[in-house]
């Protein structure tokens, strides 16, 4: 049993809105795969960027102390960052993921204690997406919604 009910507005701008989102909608499986490739490329070029900044949602990252670019000293970490494309891969949403083996342990952090010494590889989240990213994404699915891709 599917439920029915209907909500007016008096608002006329308000009316607009979700009549024209309305019509768009039965549309939305025509286009979806394009909106995904925007958000994937997003979400893929917001993750480059931290490199680029060398922080992480709480700041820079922590100082290395040889000469070069945190995290880039053969660009195999930031290399490895891929979007999945195939459809098998990902039937609806984005895939982000770094297939370097890691790359988890520079984006979490490590501990490791022996007998005798502790040693600890400082947490260099890479891996994350920003606030600046977010907002932009959940603009393109507005338009996607309203207007189709931009």
């Amino acid at each position: 049993m599917v439920a029915e009910g209907k909500v007016v507005f008096k608002d006329r701008e308000v009316k607009e809105f979700l009549n024209e989102l309305s019509k768009n909608v039965n549309k939305v499986e025509k286009r979806a795969k394009a909106v995904w490739g925007i958000l994937a490329g997003r979400a893929y070029a917001d993750v480059i960027d931290h490199f680029e900044k060398e922080s992480g949602p709480n700041g820079k990252w922590k100082p290395i102390k040889r000469l070069g670019q945190i995290l880039q000293d053969k660009g195999t970490l930031r290399g490895g960052i891929t979007l999945a494309t195939n459809k098998s891969d990902i039937k609806r949403g984005v895939l982000l993921f770094d297939a370097v083996p890691y790359a988890k342990t520079h984006d979490e952090g490590l501990t490791v204690k022996t007998k005798y010494t502790t040693f600890k590889m400082p947490m260099r989240k890479f891996f994350w997406i920003s606030d600046k990213a977010l907002n932009n994404m959940s603009e393109d699915i507005l338009n996607f919604l309203m207007k189709g891709t931009k």
